[in-house]
């Protein structure tokens, strides 16, 4: 929550760390040692005062003697898992895009779990050695359906995910410019996601976000069947007649000429987006409306993202896990719908590579409409969001260095409020 969560994140001590400890031991033993050996005594401590000068870079030819090691074993349990995905042999759905995986995961979860004995990745782990460990730890011959969450951040990604769990059934989510910075451009990031579709055979199915921009800008050409979901009329399943409040959303749900009205305490509209590509891909797995309905009105947000929470006299939307530009503008939309004053909490929306300025800008245009003080973590992304509010000639900004500055500040000048935190992870960066 809020109020208890610390700025940096503890370090966790694995026993890859461990392994990089004992090496820098190692390394530094044999230096001194040699020191010890050909320097005379009057030059001994100097000498051995410069062992402390370059840790920095003992630390960097610690990590690179033993990276090739560290390479073994990741294969090692990559290849365990590969064999035992292929003796147990369960339905395999995976679920990619730039926003909404770890959402949408736990939603199909929720839909199939009755019906099929289903397993789904951790947390939010979706990086080959993520899906890894839950394979060789969680996956029982029992199983019939496993969900695995598909994440990427640079070109190959998903190539290497979808060779290390081929996929009966994909969903993408959509497309954004998160990770610009390392996929370099947007055309990068299209190609690169679109391949947990591409991976699919004949017989596969694929649920794609028939309203996202960027996916419309492509011909998939693919041997497996292609479902869209969205808000237009032109989707095979799309949603009509929002209505959201503080607590819960209620939408119709459209296909096949029916027409099914639903009620979540989910809420945000990309929250639709991940009910809709959820229940497509459950309707194909033939779970039914009824069964559906009853589903959607007990999902639950998952931890900070877009969760509301009650705080003495305030009013805490978290959705601090991670941000990009659709999710900051629906997180707006739900800020708009409680009490004054409104104050909002953010780093910017980071990683955006060449596009990281003027995303940040533009938000600031959204942002005057529904808050009446912005709280900036100083970081690249958020002085631009900061020059887009000057232009607009907002003045109720503050900068501050860290999140825990921030949470004081706006607890010492505001007795009550309502405040979103979109991003918390300005703090992390300054490690």
């Amino acid at each position: 929550i809020f109020f208890k969560r610390k700025g940096i994140i503890k370090l966790k001590q694995t026993a890859r760390i461990y392994r990089n400890y004992i090496t820098l031991l190692l390394i530094g033993t044999i230096i001194s040692s040699t020191i010890l050996l050909l320097v005379d005594l009057p030059e001994l401590n100097s000498s051995l005062a410069l062992i402390i000068f370059f840790l920095p870079f003992l630390v960097f030819l610690s990590s690179a003697i033993i990276y090739p090691i560290e390479l073994l074993i990741s294969k090692y349990y990559q290849c365990k898992s590969r064999k035992k995905l292929a003796k147990i042999n369960p339905t395999t759905i995976g679920i990619t895009g730039s926003f909404g995986k770890t959402t949408t995961k736990n939603i199909l979860f929720e839909f199939l779990k009755d019906k099929y004995i289903t397993l789904k990745t951790r947390k939010s782990f979706n990086t080959l050695n993520g899906l890894s460990i839950s394979i060789n730890e969680d996956l029982t011959k029992e199983v019939e359906v496993f969900i695995a969450e598909m994440g990427a951040s640079r070109v190959g990604d998903i190539s290497d995910l979808v060779n290390l769990v081929p996929l009966n059934y994909a969903i993408l989510t959509g497309i954004t410019s998160q990770h610009l910075e390392s996929f370099k451009t947007v055309q990068n990031i299209i190609n690169e996601k679109v391949k947990i579709i591409e991976a699919l055979d004949e017989n596969g199915i694929g649920i794609v976000n028939g309203d996202d921009k960027f996916l419309n800008s492509i011909h998939f050409d693919v041997k497996a069947k292609l479902i869209k979901f969205g808000f237009s009329s032109t989707n095979d399943y799309y949603a009509t007649d929002i209505k959201l409040n503080k607590t819960e959303m209620s939408f119709t749900i459209n296909y096949e000429n029916k027409k099914i009205l639903v009620k979540t305490n989910l809420i945000g509209r990309h929250n639709v987006l991940n009910i809709l590509a959820s229940f497509a891909l459950a309707k194909e797995l033939g779970v039914s409306d009824l069964e559906l309905v009853e589903k959607i009105k007990t999902l639950e947000a998952p931890k900070n993202r877009l969760k509301i929470e009650k705080l003495g006299t305030h009013v805490i939307i978290d959705d601090s896990f991670n941000s990009n530009n659709v999710g900051f503008v629906n997180a707006l939309e739900v800020l708009s719908l409680y009490s004054r004053p409104r104050i909002l909490i953010t780093p910017g929306i980071v990683e955006g590579g060449s596009l990281e300025a003027e995303m940040n800008y533009e938000l600031a245009s959204e942002i005057v409409k529904v808050v009446d003080e912005v709280v900036l973590i100083e970081t690249k992304a958020s002085m631009h969001i900061l020059e887009g509010l000057k232009s607009l000639g907002f003045e109720k900004v503050v900068v501050l260095d860290k999140f825990v500055d921030a949470k004081k500040y706006v607890f010492e000048k505001y007795p009550k409020g309502t405040i979103l935190i979109e991003n918390d992870v300005s703090d992390i960066y300054k490690i």
